[in-house]
């Protein structure tokens, strides 16, 4: 057995700290938002304000380029 391979917990610790892109759309803008952050902030983020909020698009996928902004606050969303 190798003692170097991922445990299931370590893995799904890596894919939680993973980058994630984060795509929100407003009905009010021209233009969705764009961010970057860590899987785990980006799926609370979206939790939370779709909650509040039923008219938003959010989409979070692996789609991340290094010209993204930071999801302002993320230390925020991780919990």
């Amino acid at each position: 057995m190798n003692s170097d391979a991922p445990t299931p917990s370590t893995a799904l610790a890596a894919e939680a700290r993973a980058q994630c892109h984060l795509r929100i759309r407003f009905p009010n803008l021209d233009r969705p938002l764009d961010f970057q952050c860590e899987r785990t902030a980006g799926e609370q983020f979206a939790a939370i304000l779709t909650a509040n909020r039923s008219d938003l698009d959010i989409v979070i996928d692996a789609d991340v380029r290094p010209d993204m902004a930071l999801l302002p606050c993320a230390a925020l969303w991780r919990l």
